[in-house]
């Protein structure tokens, strides 16, 4: 919790030698803990000059620039997080919070059911999944969803009052009232 001598060592390492890529995500790590939002996404758009290949850089990328209000550059950052590693869930789960809370439905859907297709199984994609086919009126698609994903989310409140106002709005009263 050390954060502005975590910051000096990681500067004077790059300082050293700037292309000692690993601490870059570091840095910017200790920016993002620090509250730092602005130059934790200025290192880690930094260390993509020297490693491209860190997802970990795209993930901080994507995150600290959907804070910044740059909807375009986190989902675009976020894609190349998730184009590096297919699985990476924090990548994934962030995209999905973004077209959601963008009310990007369609986007949502489309990305989530690529992530399936491409074989990524987690029941939070599930649970997405569900409310993006609720919102586009898709709901025996939605049910589908939902059960998929109350096998594993049985005890996530959050995903029990989703999945009983859906019941509940879809004609299952009884089942959605104990939910």
């Amino acid at each position: 919790k050390h954060y502005h001598r975590a910051i000096e060592i990681w500067k004077e390492v790059l300082d050293i030698d700037p292309y000692y890529h690993p601490v870059y995500y570091e840095l910017a790590t200790v920016y993002l803990e620090n509250n730092d939002i602005q130059q934790a996404n200025k290192i880690a758009k930094s260390g993509l000059k020297y490693d491209e290949f860190d997802k970990r850089l795209y993930y901080i990328i994507g995150q600290t620039s959907f804070r910044l209000a740059k909807l375009e550059e986190a989902i675009e950052a976020l894609q190349e997080a998730i184009a590096l590693d297919e699985d990476y869930k924090e990548a994934i789960v962030l995209l999905v919070e973004i077209y959601e809370e963008n009310n990007q439905m369609e986007e949502m859907v489309e990305f989530l059911e690529e992530i399936k297709d491409l074989g990524g199984s987690d029941p939070v994609y599930e649970w997405k999944l569900a409310i993006g086919y609720q919102e586009l009126e898709q709901y025996q698609k939605a049910r589908e969803s939902f059960e998929i994903a109350y096998f594993h989310l049985e005890n996530d409140p959050a995903f029990l009052k989703d999945y009983g106002y859906f019941l509940i709005e879809d004609g299952s009263l009884e089942e959605g009232v104990k939910l």
